[in-house]
């Protein structure tokens, strides 16, 4: 296999190297520059996070599109081949995360109250999968980014629907891939606190991804005598 191996804490190359995933988030489409695998590996990056940025709700500058190939449009397909190849053939690992609204903003239109989008993402994600699976230093599918269903949709239970929801995805992706370390956190946009309910049996190789808000009555809400909120 040429996938990372999770073994508890640690994740190993193929050659039986321990890995750390260290590096830089190379932002929405266009953004990104050939060169830049190579200036991000002189760097000391190990890693490069690539969105995927499939929006149901507005434009949003979103590439999704339902019934083209992986429901992504041919220049949002394009560029995340290119993007994926810009990195890799400079040996970095590569984890493609899935950027959406999962109901946020004011949209009732999400994965909890609308089967046909859910059913549409997880097909999205088995194209990619599919796509992808063969190719070198892919290090992981994240699978939503940031979750943070409101409790409306989920019987008051967002932690438990969060979860429901990654193990539906993950059990549908391993049918086509079985190697691939698949990353999720836990709800209300990977809040730390909220990670021991995410917990699954699924599948051994996941990757638990998190924000570190600590303590996030500071980080996240708390104002200073200026009126400035520090917040992430």
């Amino acid at each position: 296999s040429n996938r990372l191996t999770v073994k508890g804490d640690k994740l190993y190359d193929p050659s039986g190297h321990q890995v750390t995933l260290r590096g830089f988030n190379w932002g929405w489409w266009g953004t990104a520059q050939e060169q830049d695998g190579a200036a991000n590996k002189d760097q000391g990056a190990t890693a490069v996070r690539m969105p995927i940025r499939w929006y149901f709700e507005g434009t949003k500058n979103d590439i999704r599109e339902t019934g083209g190939t992986c429901n992504i449009s041919a220049d949002g397909l394009k560029a995340i081949d290119a993007n994926i190849a810009w990195a890799t053939k400079e040996h970095l690992w590569v984890v493609l995360f899935m950027g959406s609204d999962l109901g946020a903003g004011n949209s009732d239109d999400n994965y909890w109250t609308n089967p046909e989008l859910k059913a549409e993402f997880k097909a999205t994600w088995l194209c990619l999968a599919q796509r992808y699976k063969n190719v070198p230093y892919i290090a992981a599918y994240e699978i939503l980014s940031e979750p943070h269903p409101k409790k409306s949709y989920t019987n008051n239970d967002p932690e438990g629907a969060v979860k429901a929801f990654y193990e539906e995805m993950i059990q549908a992706i391993r049918t086509v891939d079985e190697d691939t370390p698949l990353m999720i956190g836990p709800n209300d946009h990977y809040e730390i606190l909220q990670l021991p309910g995410l917990y699954t049996t699924v599948d051994k190789k996941n990757i638990y991804t998190f924000n570190f808000y600590y303590p996030a009555e500071y980080v996240k809400e708390t104002k200073d005598g200026s009126g400035h909120t520090y917040r992430y």
